[in-house]
């Protein structure tokens, strides 16, 4: 009996321990999120606004023009850039929800504003609720590229984002409308092998399915419990 109680107590805490670190983790995770929105940030903003000041308000050569153009759209992509690693790394946007929300205002940032109908299918019922931050991360980053793909080579009008989980396995599907690519053409993208190597980190499977005047179906597979 004592011996069992031993083990019991050591398990205990091992768990306890566990959870603590755990914890730190979350709280560490949180402290970085808000040192980079409110620090660094809040400069790259300042930046840019400084620098969309001075074109506006100096009489100044159309190469300083175009230098300050060029300072303001680096410190905005470096701040919309920024703002996808805070939203990564805090532990608070690691719920299902969070993860479909980013997902839409994507969608609209790159799809709707530029004109593209689009639809997101994803039964919550069907869904995990939480997901790890690198899961999560790389999932994103993933779609993301779908997207950036559709607007870059797709000319497409139309396009079908879908999330659904079955036994177990999560699936990403987007699908467009648009001039589609050849086999010789499968593959040899730098975007393409990002997604691919994303994808392998995953333990999952990017399949990509086109043809010329057909549109693509690009369709993520991964392990989801």
């Amino acid at each position: 009996l004592a011996a069992a109680l031993a083990v019991i107590a050591f398990l205990t805490m091992l768990y306890n321990y566990r959870v603590a670190k755990l914890l730190e983790i979350e709280r560490t995770r949180l402290r970085i999120a808000r040192d980079l929105h409110d620090d660094v940030g809040s400069s790259l903003s300042s930046i840019a606004l400084t620098a969309e000041l001075l074109q506006k308000e100096l009489a100044v050569n159309g190469l300083v023009n175009r230098q300050l153009a060029r300072v303001y759209e680096t410190a905005q992509k470096l701040s919309r850039n920024l703002k996808e690693i805070v939203w990564a790394i805090d532990p608070h946007r690691d719920k299902f929800d969070d993860l479909l929300l980013h997902m839409k205002e994507a969608a609209e940032e790159l799809l709707g504003q530029k004109g593209i109908a689009y639809t997101l299918e994803a039964p919550q019922e069907e869904l995990p609720q939480s997901l790890k931050m690198e899961f999560r991360r790389n999932l994103f980053l993933i779609y993301k590229e779908m997207l950036h793909n559709v607007v870059k080579h797709a000319e497409a009008t139309k396009v079908e984002i879908a999330l659904t989980r079955t036994n177990g396995m999560l699936q990403l599907q987007v699908t467009d409308n648009g001039k589609g690519f050849g086999e010789e053409k499968n593959g040899n993208g730098s975007g393409l092998k990002s997604m691919r190597a994303r994808a392998a980190e995953l333990n999952g499977k990017l399949e990509i399915d086109s043809r010329p005047a057909l549109g693509t179906t690009a369709t993520l597979t991964v392990h989801c419990k």
